[in-house]
């Protein structure tokens, strides 16, 4: 249907017919030619026929027909996606090796039980963080440093120590207040590996007293934790597998060893020692100590502070956890 224009007005319409154009209805008439609206093409005066626009409007409508059914397509495939609400599952069927012969056989039912842990651990690091932080007696620990050692990773020492104590690691104080503070966390979290832990610490605390350079036993600390933290076969008791690196860090001539600290933050003596009153470089809370610490989330370390000792119970209950 072609309407005539005219200025803002109504004017009479015509239909094109195959033998010429034809007034459809009445209507008050513009000025000028009543057919000036039909469109002409450019080469003469000969009438577009209707039938080419209604073919053109055809084609148009048949791309927008196809436009909406491939989107109406591919809202639906989304839409599936979004309504299953999950991602693709691990086919552990499919996998390109074998994953119960990786030497798990040769395990301890110990070290089994606790990769096994670590393992489910790993699933849901976050959720196992959140359950862990609720728990009456959590220790205090930085969130980074909890989720690394419930996924069996190296935790670092120097940004844990900076975060609660404003200080890294530089003598065997301060390494021996940290371990400390991740074995009791590691202890809650794994509530066998107690004496693992005390075997390691007897180890390094070994190590500080051969030599009067703790900047290279600290640096030997951090290798032997930042190899445990790749492997699934080894753990802190297994000492006979630290050699290497006591070689390497310890050993005048060994690849990573240092006649001096060059790490550019003053150290102490690899013997100093603390005197039990929670003060200096350890800031061990006295009143914890002597039973009378009311935070709930203490600025001090709540070690035992019977100089050389550091482990998780108060000076109260030294005696009797020995």
């Amino acid at each position: 249907m072609a309407q005539a224009q005219g200025h803002g007005e109504p004017t009479q319409g015509y239909q094109v017919s195959g033998t010429g154009i034809a007034p459809t209805h009445a209507g008050t008439a513009g000025e000028g030619d009543p057919f000036s609206s039909t469109t002409r093409e450019s080469s003469g005066d000969t009438l577009i026929d209707e039938s080419g626009r209604r073919g053109r409007d055809h084609a148009r409508g048949g791309r927008r027909g196809r436009h909406r059914r491939h989107s109406s397509s591919s809202s639906n495939s989304s839409s599936s996606r979004s309504r299953s609400g999950k991602k693709p599952r691990l086919d552990t069927s499919r996998l390109g090796f074998d994953p119960d012969a990786a030497g798990s056989s040769q395990l301890t039912p110990y070290k089994r039980e606790i990769f096994d842990i670590i393992e489910n651990y790993s699933r849901k690091p976050a959720e196992v963080y959140r359950r862990l932080r609720t728990r009456p007696g959590c220790p205090q620990f930085t969130e980074t440093g909890w989720k690394a050692l419930i996924q069996g990773e190296y935790v670092d020492f120097d940004s844990v120590s900076q975060a609660l104590f404003g200080y890294r690691i530089t003598n065997s104080d301060r390494w021996h207040q940290l371990w400390s503070l991740f074995a009791s966390c590691s202890r809650f979290a794994f509530n066998k590996r107690g004496p693992e832990f005390d075997t390691y610490a007897e180890f390094i605390k070994g190590l500080f007293i051969s030599t009067d350079q703790p900047h290279n036993v600290i640096a030997c600390d951090k290798a032997i934790r930042t190899y445990l933290g790749t492997t699934t076969e080894y753990l802190f008791d297994d000492l006979h597998i630290f050699q290497r690196f006591q070689q390497a860090y310890l050993i005048p001539g060994g690849i990573h060893y240092r006649a001096k600290d060059t790490s550019g933050t003053p150290g102490g003596s690899g013997r100093k020692r603390n005197t039990g009153n929670g003060e200096g470089d350890l800031q061990i809370c006295r009143n914890w100590n002597a039973g009378r610490c009311s935070f709930e989330r203490c600025r001090r370390i709540h070690v035992c502070n019977v100089p050389g000792c550091h482990k998780n119970h108060p000076r109260t209950q030294h005696d009797s956890k020995q």
